[in-house]
């Protein structure tokens, strides 16, 4: 929910034509609101969004919709229609779209269904002249994370969100619907958080959310690009994409100060120690953490009821603790063992609707306390990852592909042990424990660069008898995943190899292999492969490789 609605959504004219459609018929200029990485800080607030089902003929479809006042139209994504079969009506819309910095003008087709409100006791509303849209930029958050907001607020403690494994915002209803959006009750707490809205769909939340800490940041900014039948513009255009694509090879990268400070403490900071490396918070001059105890009970409170209700869930939990001690991801802590200064970090656990009895335990770094948290004293340090045109590119060069990931990437680089008083929780199925990451922990804004600066120490310090897992860990890397491709089965050995050895000397263990080709795959142990020797006869077994389609074949 802390995406910004499309401007491209709002302020609609329709031009409705009675002529038959003509896709290559278009204005002379057409003026094209192109999303860009500009970051743009505001508050976050919880949009109007709900699940509800999608009824065309027999086919019902579970999705989230968002109730948008600012729209005078209504929209369905283009692969939600297609998979419920709409059929396509014959009127025909003309549409000038005008957002807050352009307009457009496009040809869209329209559809009828029916939308029904979620779960027992359902209404139904039929919805006519809906417009097709290709995609929406927004998704909603994950009903765990939507019911422990509700759980921490006495007015929204009757608003329950189902478990909704899609959530993906595939309806906007407009004001050309104002029956069905408008707010029939509003219960409201305190000023700034959060209030429960009933629309004719159901129950929702929407409001400021700015002290709970799941949406504490906010980015999204719509740029307009003009692109017309000139060349020259054109011509400049495609020049700052160039420019763009070839930054990430440039081997002189200009860093901001703040990125100048976070390197100088990586390297002031890193070092090998039992065979793994160590590094240090990503503080921001003069960071300041007050004490944050007593909202640390408070939520550790909450969770322990929410989780005594489901003994199942509970277990899990439970299990990932045990998991986390045995692994050395965190370590327990004796009562004199805890000084009067630190951070608390809030957890919740997270079960993944596609991978039934499994959870994760989740750290929230962005939780405020006396209106600070534990990013806001962290560098996001600088980017260390490589082009991804460049690794897509070196991937498709060779015959025979390999992809491997880091197991729990974050989770094997060491924390230094006088910081890691700012990454402990509470815990205990009876009374609350202390307990501390040792690890970097999943959340926090400094691990993603951590994590990476650490691997690329590893290779640098095994360069002088590998020099070409250096290359590869620099080049073919992205995240916590390597991408290579070789010509020769008896290369691919070779770089498996020497790449396992090399990154195991800072306790990176690579697994989940992947390749196409059974005499590679047989020189892996079992337990590390993601595929069977059977399994790689099927060319489909590289399905998405860095959100792009794999043809293996």
């Amino acid at each position: 929910m802390q995406q910004m609605q499309s401007a491209s959504l709002h302020n609609s004219t329709r031009r409705t034509t009675n002529t038959k459609f003509n896709p290559n018929q278009r204005p002379n200029q057409v003026n094209h609101l192109a999303s860009q990485k500009k970051i743009s800080r505001i508050n976050s607030s919880l949009l109007l969004l709900l699940p509800v089902t999608l009824r065309h003929r027999n086919i019902y479809l579970k999705v989230y919709a968002f109730l948008d006042t600012g729209s005078t139209n209504s929209y369905i994504s283009q692969p939600t229609a297609a998979y419920i079969q709409l059929e396509e009506t014959n009127h025909q819309e003309q549409l000038l779209i005008g957002g807050f910095f352009n307009s457009q003008t496009i040809e869209a087709k329209t559809v009828d269904f029916t939308v029904q409100s979620f779960g027992k006791n359902t209404l139904a509303f039929e919805l006519t002249n809906v417009l097709i849209k290709e995609n929406f930029n927004l998704n909603a958050a994950e009903p765990e994370k939507l019911n422990d907001i509700c759980s921490q607020y006495d007015h929204l403690k009757d608003i329950c969100f189902p478990d909704f494994s899609n959530n993906d915002v595939a309806l906007v209803i407009g004001t050309d619907n104002i029956d069905i959006i408008s707010a029939k009750t509003i219960i409201k707490g305190n000023q700034n958080v959060p209030r429960a809205v009933l629309t004719a769909l159901g129950w929702t939340i929407a409001g400021p959310n700015n002290d709970i800490g799941y949406f504490s940041s906010h980015q999204a900014t719509a740029t307009p690009i003009q692109i017309s039948t000139d060349d020259t513009q054109i011509l400049d255009v495609l020049a700052s994409i160039w420019r763009m694509e070839t930054y990430a090879t440039s081997p002189e990268i200009t860093m901001s100060s703040d990125e100048i400070h976070a390197m100088q403490t990586l390297r002031k900071t890193i070092s090998l120690y039992d065979n793994r490396y160590q590094l240090g918070l990503l503080w921001k001059p003069n960071a300041n953490l007050p004490n944050n105890y007593k909202a640390a009970i408070a939520q550790y409170n909450r969770m322990k009821i929410q989780l005594t209700k489901n003994s199942e869930k509970l277990a899990l939990y439970q299990n990932t603790i045990e998991q986390d001690l045995s692994k050395h991801y965190i370590g327990k802590l004796e009562p004199d063992e805890i000084p009067s200064t630190g951070w608390m970090l809030p957890e919740h656990g997270v079960i993944n609707p596609n991978k039934p009895g499994k959870l994760r335990r989740v750290s929230n770094a962005k939780s405020k306390f006396k209106g600070v948290c534990l990013n806001d004293m962290l560098f996001t340090g600088p980017d260390l990852l490589y082009n991804l045109l460049g690794v897509i590119t070196r991937f498709r060069k060779g015959k025979h592909p390999i992809t491997a990931g880091i197991e729990g990437r974050y989770m094997q680089v060491s924390v230094k042990p006088e910081e890691r008083k700012f990454l402990r929780f509470l815990w205990g199925a009876v009374e609350p424990e202390f307990f501390e990451y040792t690890r970097f922990v999943f959340g926090a804004k400094c691990s993603p660069t951590c994590a990476i600066y650490a691997l690329r120490t590893c290779a640098d310090d095994n360069a002088e008898s590998h020099p070409h897992i250096k290359k590869l860990v620099y080049e073919n890397f992205y995240m916590d995943d390597i991408f290579e491709a070789t010509d020769d089965i008896d290369t691919a050995v070779k770089i498996i190899e020497d790449l396992r050895h090399v990154l195991k000397q800072g306790s990176f263990n690579l697994t989940k292999w992947i390749t196409t080709d059974h005499r590679i795959l047989q020189t892996i142990p079992e337990e590390h492969r993601s595929i069977t020797i059977d399994e790689i006869k099927d060319p489909k077994i590289f399905k998405r490789i860095l959100g792009m389609e794999y043809d293996g074949e």
